[in-house]
């Protein structure tokens, strides 16, 4: 399900339920939407942030058709939505003023979970667990610019554009992975907690959650 709380009062405004194993939430607050990603369905629900009612659900957008993680990159022309596929690796831009739908890249991660999109250098970052590593890819020709391994497995993903920063949630340890957004190098390791579950940028600094 997926769970609708008021923003200053944090009262919970409704349950919106039927969508199943929900991983990630995007919003196009341009056009009142919500996607929400169902990996185990293999679905990406569509929910009017107007009415809290779902609209739509997109299903075998791709071969095998798992989707994870979610970024968005909207403005008032423009609405591209990427995810990445558990089954395959391969992270998918769905264009959602076009109606279409392009594999990017085949990444090569190994249960690709989470994606991070910098339009402004024209990267994704795509972090995978089975492969505990982090890929950045170029986003015009899909091509591989490097890989940052790790130790444990990584699950979500965050790029901080205007700090040249992407932080990785190691979830199958207890610290955040740091690469540079330009090259895609590994930085190092920062220790947060046990099993990171999530990491998000915003004002200025990185969040990240723990299991523990």
């Amino acid at each position: 399900a997926v769970v609708v709380y008021d923003q200053s009062t944090g009262n919970r405004v409704t349950t919106i339920g039927n969508i199943g194993h929900t991983r990630d939430i995007a919003i196009d607050s341009y056009r009142d939407v919500a996607y929400v990603t169902d990996p185990n369905g293999g679905s990406i629900t569509k929910i009017n942030t107007n009415t809290l009612q779902v609209i739509e659900t997109l299903k075998g957008l791709t071969t095998g058709f798992s989707p994870m993680s979610l970024d968005l990159v909207a403005d008032a022309n423009k609405a591209l939505l990427y995810t990445v596929n558990l089954n395959n690796g391969a992270l998918v831009e769905i264009d959602s003023i076009n109606k279409s739908t392009r594999v990017v890249a085949n990444t090569g991660g190994d249960t690709a979970s989470g994606v991070a999109v910098d339009a402004t250098r024209g990267l994704a970052y795509v972090s995978s667990q089975g492969s505990k590593d982090v890929r950045t890819i170029n986003l015009a020709t899909g091509a591989l610019v490097n890989t940052a391994t790790s130790s444990v497995a990584q699950l979500n993903i965050a790029v901080d554009s205007a700090k040249g920063l992407v932080y990785s949630a190691g979830f199958g340890g207890s610290s955040v992975l740091v690469v540079d957004a330009a090259t895609g190098a590994r930085i190092g390791e920062i220790p947060v907690g046990t099993g990171p579950n999530d990491v998000i940028v915003a004002g200025g600094s990185a969040w990240a959650v723990d299991r523990a």
